[in-house]
């Protein structure tokens, strides 16, 4: 849905359409994308993000074989909601099967990029402009991005191994790790406050943290996924 409920943006793995919440004035195939390549039995959708004001929407389409070639950019769109076609204004080169992610402003793209050979699992976390100038490297290691704080501005990403969760903030240095890890799925409440799932041992636990303090206890979900 778009910010004020009035439309929706429907994805397939190959188009996005928009339409009208009450079923009006459907806008088929504003963009259509090739097919990604997963190399898993799931199909990549798109994840289009709609501006404030719900006039346009821009959206990342990552290379349809970023395995097969290496060299191949993520491209950036950027769809109005008038039914004109999307136009490309940007492109950035991402690590295989890693997808990159606006800010919830659309202003930032978080994004990683590999580092020397493929054999040595090394990757830098960069932040670029959302037509992906401006790119700048926050750090590098086996790290993967998780998710953006609703300031557009702090963020979570994770070291791969030991799994442990961190906090940095665009544009300035050092990081604040998570009190509870291994852990994901952070999701944000406001600008320095999140929901996240924790791993202390065999059972799962929802927790709920601000960036700095230490994190609370709200259920014990139990084993399994």
């Amino acid at each position: 849905y778009s910010p004020d409920g009035s439309q929706i943006a429907l994805v397939t793995p190959t188009t996005i359409s928009l339409i009208n919440s009450d079923g009006s004035n459907r806008r088929s195939d504003v963009l259509v994308y090739p097919f990604v390549y997963t190399y898993s039995e799931w199909a990549y959708h798109a994840q289009p993000v709609w501006s404030a004001d719900g006039s346009f929407l821009r959206v990342l389409i990552p290379p349809q074989d970023s395995l097969g070639d290496l060299s191949a950019n993520t491209q950036i769109y950027q769809i109005p909601t008038d039914g004109r076609p999307a136009s490309l204004i940007g492109n950035i080169l991402t690590s295989p099967l890693q997808f990159p992610t606006f800010s919830p402003d659309l202003n930032r793209i978080a994004f990683t990029q590999q580092v020397g050979a493929p054999a040595d699992n090394i990757y830098s976390l960069n932040f670029a402009n959302y037509d992906g100038g401006g790119s700048t490297e926050y750090t590098r290691g086996g790290f993967d991005f998780e998710s953006w704080s609703t300031d557009s501005s702090h963020f979570a990403y994770s070291a791969r191994s030991p799994r442990t969760v961190s906090f940095g903030q665009v544009g300035a240095g050092g990081s604040t790790p998570l009190d509870a890890n291994p852990a994901t799925s952070i999701g944000w409440v406001s600008a320095d406050r999140f929901l996240f799932l924790a791993y202390p041992g065999e059972e799962t636990e929802l927790r709920v943290g601000s960036i700095g303090a230490p994190s609370s206890l709200i259920a014990n979900l139990g084993s399994g996924s």
